[in-house]
């Protein structure tokens, strides 16, 4: 019989006071559970016990440190650049050499003293699919084996085995992975965090974000990962010294919207439901999935009619499709986006955010899973990478009697959502939930 494993890892605030001078580190039970539960969830492509480690457990000893994050284990999505490292993506395509530089953000993750632990699955180029003929198995949801655990980032949400997972989001692979293993998955503004390195499915939908254990752990993360990436895509000119400075508990009363459209109203009143911000979901989802096609297309055409038998065949197929968007439909849909933008930047309070569902109900079965070129679940989380807004998936337990959440607010206001997820977390308790991984543990 194997010793115990360590219990799983508390939240980032916790971590933090662990890790203060004279106390335990937290990287090797951490390393402990992924050598015990990876084989059996299949959650990381790569990981990574030497360098970093060794640096900064000596940095320790001799009473230095770097910043915030210092002896923090994070792992990081499979389609993000960081030096000494070959990006799979997931994809037998990716050229076998390491990378050159690290991401912006993984540059302000080594800045703020994160460990980097691992390097997380995920469905490959982030547009293929679970069960995809390829060499590395897909990653399982530890609450039921036999259900999805959502994606692209399929590994990113990594059943307690570190504390704070860095991912990828164009419609939902942050938050959807998220709700689908009952953790904290915030979209912040689209731009705020740099995405030079991180390879695109749409170069005008991206942003990066963290999956952590509830949005009070998420609160660090988006005080060290945002801002200005001179030579990033898309990047903000202005991202501000921190997105959450204004970020207090504080007995303000803040507003609600209910959005139409999306199913989530059913349980609002009359007077909620008049409050709502008409979103246009049918409007909204064609303009997304049209960028989306045009855009990842677009990544791929150096590689894909040469090679494109590397590509699993989901993967292709979604690729594909790009080929029906046409220029004057693009230039249709960036008007669209646009004016949605400007709609909703007008349209939510300072003080207020907008409720919608992040899923339809509770994680489907693998056996059952999408395999349509356009993923139907996508227009529940896709409108706030639309209209480049912050949002949030907040814990909601797994009970299948409710919809999973998320909370949209202004562009450039993360601090309200986060507000807001930080109150439903105290009042229900489910971010504190975790899944009985008895079963997986060696003997």
């Amino acid at each position: 019989m194997t010793a115990p494993l360590p219990a799983g890892l508390p939240g980032i605030p916790a971590v933090l006071d662990a890790l203060r001078p004279g106390r335990s580190r937290i990287t090797a039970p951490a390393l402990m559970r992924i050598a015990a539960l990876n084989p059996s969830l299949g959650a990381f492509l790569t990981v990574s016990k030497g360098p970093a480690r060794a640096a900064n457990d000596a940095r320790r000893r001799a009473g230095r440190t770097l910043g915030p994050f210092d002896g923090v284990p994070v792992v990081l999505k499979d389609n993000i650049d960081m030096v000494g490292f070959v990006t799979i993506a997931q994809s037998r395509q990716t050229p076998d050499r390491p990378t050159g530089r690290d991401t912006d953000l993984v540059a302000r993750l080594r800045q703020a003293g994160a460990v980097i632990i691992g390097r997380t699955a995920l469905h490959e180029f982030v547009r293929g699919g679970s069960g995809d003929d390829l060499p590395w198995p897909d990653a399982r949801n530890p609450w039921n084996a036999v259900r999805t655990c959502g994606g692209s980032g399929s590994g990113s949400a990594v059943a307690g085995m570190v504390s704070l997972a860095a991912g990828s989001v164009t419609g939902r692979s942050v938050r959807y992975p998220a709700e689908c293993r009952n953790l904290a998955g915030p979209k912040p503004t689209c731009g705020c965090i740099g995405r030079r390195g991180i390879f695109p499915p749409s170069f005008s939908l991206d942003a990066a974000g963290p999956i952590a254990r509830a949005a009070l752990d998420a609160d660090p993360a988006l005080s060290v990962l945002p801002g200005h990436d001179p030579g990033g895509p898309g990047a903000l000119e202005h991202a501000g010294p921190d997105p959450l400075a204004s970020l207090e508990d504080g007995g303000q009363l803040l507003g609600i919207h209910y959005a139409h459209g999306y199913g989530a109203a059913s349980g609002a009143s009359a007077e909620q439901a008049a409050t709502a911000v008409p979103p246009e979901p049918d409007r909204m989802d064609a303009a997304t999935w049209t960028i989306l096609l045009a855009g990842a297309l677009a990544a791929h055409r150096p590689t894909l009619p040469a090679q494109a038998r590397d590509y699993c065949c989901l993967t292709r197929k979604r690729l594909s499709a790009g080929t029906f968007v046409t220029g004057e439909k693009r230039v249709q849909a960036m008007c669209l986006r646009r004016l949605n933008a400007k709609s909703t930047a007008g349209s939510i309070d300072t003080d207020a955010a907008v409720v919608r569902p992040a899923a339809v109900g509770v994680p489907v079965s693998v056996a059952v899973l999408d395999r349509c070129p356009c993923r139907r679940a996508h227009a529940l989380t896709a409108p706030s990478n639309l209209t480049g807004q912050p949002a949030l998936a907040v814990p909601e337990g797994v009970s299948a009697k409710g919809l999973p959440l998320q909370l949209a607010g202004r562009a450039g206001g993360e601090a309200t959502p986060l507000r807001i997820a930080r109150a439903h977390e105290r009042i229900t308790g489910w971010h504190d939930a975790r899944p009985d991984l008895t079963d997986l543990e060696p003997t």
